[in-house]
């Protein structure tokens, strides 16, 4: 965790967490391991727990208002998807709609808070489902949506 001090003298400084559940697709598919409002099983994991998501790494938004520790503050609280779309709430309203993808971020660009990405060169660590942790470079984005999702009954190739 880190200070941000982007951050209004309103909130003061604020510890912030790097790490979001991945909901799969984006926050309306309702396809992953963590949606709003659905309950998982690991039997509805079809994809098998060591091929499917469960935790990425987000840096915080330029403005403060993502990553903040209680509460996370992904696209809908504290979850991300793979190819996450902008439900344009505080703080994206001039980011595009999207989708987004994993990608190198940078912590002074706000639209960098509506995908994955570290600080770790090239890549970041993963949470997979079984609870091993990997790191995935940038060029696994073209099968991270297939990662992020539970029931395509895809498995994804070794990165």
């Amino acid at each position: 965790m880190t200070t941000n001090t982007h951050v209004s003298s309103f909130w003061g400084k604020q510890a912030f967490t790097y790490y979001l559940g991945v909901n799969g697709t984006d926050y309306k598919s309702l396809d992953g391991v963590f949606c709003l409002g659905i309950a998982r099983r690991t039997a509805e994991i079809k994809d098998g727990l060591s091929n499917t998501l469960m935790f990425g790494e987000r840096l915080p938004g330029a403005d403060g208002y993502f990553g903040w520790w209680y509460c996370g503050q992904g696209i809908n609280g504290t979850l991300l998807g793979a190819r996450e779309i902008n439900a344009w709430i505080q703080g994206n309203a001039q980011c595009e709609l999207g989708p987004y993808h994993f990608q190198a971020g940078d912590l002074d660009q706000q639209c960098d808070s509506l995908h994955f990405w570290s600080m770790h060169p090239g890549g970041e660590n993963f949470v997979f489902a079984d609870g091993s942790v990997k790191f995935l470079p940038y060029e696994a984005d073209v099968i991270l949506p297939a990662m992020a999702t539970i029931k395509g009954r895809e498995v994804a190739a070794e990165y």
